[in-house]
């Protein structure tokens, strides 16, 4: 019977996802949640510079769009604290490494957070931990402004762990000072900040409870006997309060929690697993019935099949909704994992919650590292399957069904003073009930005449945003020339759909601006202008030393967005050509007539001696040569132990003759150089890059019998001026080493760095580019090692 009835769930599943290929999926809740505390998912750091955690928050939101994600669940309040500017908790720990610190340079995430997402058409969740004071008592140092300072009374602590002694600090729920300080903090971000909901997770009462607050239920019992039922009437109380807050400050924003994901054990019948209502007094069925809860999110982090069954809770969460959106939240941190199981699991969830059909609210993943690592290939399904076509959210009819009215004024046309032409609109006048555009929502047309078959097929959406214009050029699906917006209002209610915009045919042909045709003695950079093209929405420049453009070192550039573009790292003293053309998304126009222009820079210096990849050469007296350059007035040359130069050894700058001499390099290392030509218009490319190797140090055999000891000899004369022999006898035949260092302990120069059998030698040092002082030797050779003084004086 069990075999049966997992079959018909597999054919259930496998004929839902053809109908999902044929008829995507328009509107559904896909969203992710961005756990903060811990740096679990951003910062990755709290020691991170503000430039690195803003880049890191911006690939974060690119990829989750990309994934088709509409919803980020933003954790901005984990213990009592803010990842945003508030004004009643301090700054948090886990964003800049220090409680109550502010980020330098100051900004305020949670306000990035806001635009990143309504940038790419997503809703932001405010997430906020509404009674955890510290997590892990001790762990690190709270600000003088932390709750569990300024308000001592108001703290609960509970042991977590009898072994460990760990330690929890938490609000007291059973306080109404508590609950106004909660319900005022989240109250404060609904009206500061254009967020789409607010959103509190599964940190009630911490368990396992005693009787901490004794005090307080002997204080405010409330008519209540019962110490369980008056705890879950304290969190029922806060979020009621929380709810009629927001109803009162912005009623479009939502109120989200996201409790654990059983009610109760034994709810529904089969279900085995910890008793929320007991343990930490959550009664969310509680929220539902009193209709001061927007959405539920249940913690659903289990595979199907077993004692917590994904397809016995989910319907059971369904029907006691009481009409209101059940969001099951699906463990994508479980992927892999020993007792849940692949990716495909998290895809069959998403596949039953569809089949279901008792709601449209769709899902939320936790977290979002597993999307963006791609564990078990999860973001792959939700690209190419799952999520491939853009979903709209579903409306919360309670709220508000009146539809906006559609955007105005619909034109392919050049962006203000942009040398670009782009699909645009107008906001939208008014609807009766005052709302005008959240979101616009732009499609694709199969011809120039629209119709609502057209707008309810998610496959023809192209993009979701508060942008008042989109460039088809950016979307990476290819589309035809008709397009549409509709707008949505802040409850994702649809507008009509626009009229049709129809491109037909491709860009004209550009005019070129400057230089001047044969223009010359032009700069390093040269910086190319055209004329804005009408129909154009991107154009390419084809740069060349050929004037039929089929020379091997042709540049065409990508897709540019402007009518200027700066040619770099061009040779000097040659002529250049170069042309554009216009592209838009029915076609590329033809490339402009070209234009001619000559560098006034140097040529690029052709390096002479030593030749490149010369050995052995004598590390005290390197004479570099390079051939003179035609037009050129002064020379650089750098010299370097690394490729990138990024760590030169020398840089000679202003060098008038075509010649340079260097003294004391170190033995038996390879050495890179290169050389550049400058004069008044600018500075020539870099030469070719040369090596060379030094030779290894001079040896003199000192005595022909082989010594029996190790010995290093102070150095002849001493002191000495510029040079000194360094005299030293090795035993065995062992890999030796014999460095210089200045009296501060840095490597000057490695005089011997081989193997060497046994023997006495004498070393010659040069110090002639080294100033007066005392240095140091030392030799390693096997085991034996010894150092020694000696004084540069000149």
């Amino acid at each position: 019977m069990k075999r049966s009835i997992l079959f018909s769930i597999l054919v259930l599943f496998f004929l839902d996802l053809i109908q999902c290929q044929t008829i995507p999926i328009k509107r559904e809740t896909r969203g992710a949640w961005i756990a903060t505390v811990a740096n679990i998912d951003w910062p990755s750091s709290n020691t991170s510079s503000v430039a690195a955690q803003q880049a890191q928050l911006t690939s974060i939101f690119d990829q989750l769009s990309a994934a088709g994600i509409n919803v980020a669940i933003f954790q901005i309040r984990s213990e009592c604290d803010a990842m945003y500017q508030s004004p009643y908790d301090p700054w948090s720990y886990w964003l800049t490494g220090s409680q109550g610190t502010a980020p330098n340079p100051l900004w305020d995430p949670l306000a990035y957070a806001v635009q990143l997402a309504h940038e790419r058409g997503m809703e932001l969740h405010a997430w906020f931990n509404p009674y955890r004071a510290e997590r892990s008592v001790g762990n690190y140092s709270t600000s003088s402004n932390h709750v569990t300072k300024t308000h001592p009374e108001w703290i609960l602590q509970v042991v977590t762990s009898p072994t460990t002694g760990a330690k929890v600090n938490f609000l007291d729920p059973g306080l109404q000072a508590v609950r106004d300080y909660v319900s005022k903090i989240i109250s404060d971000v609904v009206r500061r900040y254009d967020v789409d909901a607010a959103h509190m997770d599964d940190y009630f009462y911490v368990e396992p409870m005693g009787n901490q607050d004794a005090t307080t239920f002997a204080n405010f019992p409330r008519g209540f006997t019962d110490l369980g039922d008056w705890r879950r009437d304290n969190v029922n109380l806060l979020i009621k309060q929380v709810y009629d807050s927001i109803q009162v400050i912005k009623p479009w924003v939502k109120w989200g929690i996201s409790p654990r994901g059983i009610w109760r054990n034994g709810v529904p019948t089969g279900i085995v697993g910890n008793d929320n209502y007991i343990t930490i007094f959550c009664d969310a069925k509680a929220w539902l019935n009193g209709k001061y809860i927007d959405y539920l999110a249940p913690q659903l982090y289990w595979k199907i099949g077993g004692n917590q069954d994904y397809t016995k809770l989910l319907p059971w969460w369904n029907s006691v909704s009481n009409g209101r959106e059940i969001i099951p939240g699906l463990a994508a941190y479980r992927i892999n994992a020993s007792g849940f199981g692949p990716a495909s699991e998290i895809a069959n969830q998403i596949r039953f919650d569809r089949a279901d059909g008792s709601t449209e609210a769709g899902n939320f993943l936790y977290t979002t590292n597993s999307i963006t690592g791609n564990f078990g290939g999860i973001i792959d399904t939700l690209k190419n399957d799952l999520y491939h076509y853009k979903a709209l959210l579903p409306p919360m009819k309670w709220k508000d069904t009146i539809p906006p009215n559609a955007p105005q004024q619909i034109r392919f046309a050049r962006l203000g003073s942009n040398p670009i032409d782009v699909v645009q609109w107008d906001t939208p006048s008014p609807a009766s009930d005052g709302d005008t555009a959240g979101f616009y929502v732009v499609y694709k047309t199969p011809s120039a005449s629209v119709s609502q078959t057209d707008i309810d097929d998610a496959k023809n959406i192209l993009s979701v945003s508060n942008s008042h214009y989109i460039n088809p050029l950016n979307i990476a699906t290819p589309v035809t020339g008709n397009f549409v917006v509709t707008t949505l209002d802040r409850n994702h209610n649809e507008s009509p759909a626009s009229g049709v915009v129809s491109i037909t045919t491709p860009p004209l042909q550009p005019v070129l601006a400057s230089p001047a045709n044969n223009e010359d003695s032009l700069s390093a950079s040269v910086p190319l202008r055209w004329n804005y093209t009408p129909l154009s929405s991107a154009y390419k420049i084809q740069i060349s030393r050929d004037s039929s453009f089929v020379d091997s070192l042709t540049t065409t550039t990508g897709l540019l967005q402007d009518s200027s573009y700066i040619a770099s790292n061009l040779e000097g003293q040659r002529s250049y050509y170069w042309r554009v053309k216009g592209i838009n998304f029915v076609g590329e126009g033809n490339y402009s007539s070209f234009s001619s222009f000559m560098t006034g820079q140097p040529e690029t210096p052709l390096l002479a001696f030593p030749a490149n990849l010369s050995t052995n050469l004598d590390v005290n007296n390197i004479v570099f040569s390079w051939n003179k350059t035609k037009a050129a007035s002064s020379y650089r040359a750098q010299l370097s132990l690394s490729l990138d130069f990024s760590t030169p050894v020398l840089d000679s700058i202003g060098l008038l003759d075509t010649t340079m001499t260097v003294f004391n390099l170190n033995y038996n290392k390879i050495y890179n150089w290169r050389v550049s030509a400058k004069n008044i218009f600018g500075e020539s490319v870099w030469s070719s890059i040369f090596r060379f190797k030094t030779k290894t140090a001079t040896f003199v055999y000192g005595e022909e019998t082989v010594p029996s000891e190790f010995a290093l000899y102070q150095n002849y004369p001493n002191p000495f001026n510029p040079e000194t022999k360094i005299r030293f006898a090795v035993v065995g035949n062992d890999f030796t080493i014999l460095k210089v260092y200045d009296i501060l302990g840095s490597e000057v120069y490695t005089l011997v760095n081989e193997q060497l059998p046994s023997g006495t030698y004498t070393v010659v040092f040069n110090g002639e580019n080294l100033a007066s002082g005392v240095y140091i030797y030392r030799l390693i050779s096997g085991k034996y090692s010894e150092t020694k003084k000696m004084v540069l004086q000149k």
